[in-house]
């Protein structure tokens, strides 16, 4: 079973996953530009976890009325987003999705 990888507050914590290192620096990447778009950045934690088959789902928690701001309108900041996890994972030979979830009200 694979343990998640946490990047949080800008620092990354693992627990002998077998992640790549791309994984890693597409999760601190996604971290820093999420946390530039919230204004709580201390309530972003971006968990990258296995997905079906040979990928990887990056779950983006952000704190209580942010995740409009991840979306933008009509989702084209979220679009962005996954654009720029798309492109990062072709080149490595990799499938990256993206999660977004919101802290419940």
């Amino acid at each position: 079973m694979f343990a998640p990888h946490y990047a949080s507050t800008g620092t990354s914590y693992t627990a002998d996953v077998p992640y790549s290192n791309i994984t890693a620096e597409t999760c601190a990447l996604l971290t820093l530009l999420i946390r530039a778009m919230v204004k709580d950045c201390d309530k972003v934690s971006v968990c990258a976890l296995p997905a079906p088959g040979n990928g990887t789902t990056f779950k983006v928690r952000v704190g209580r009325g942010e995740a409009g701001k991840i979306l933008g309108r009509g989702g084209r900041t979220a679009r962005s987003l996954r654009i720029i996890l798309i492109s990062i994972a072709k080149e490595h030979g990799e499938n990256f999705m993206l999660d977004l979830e919101s802290q419940p009200e």
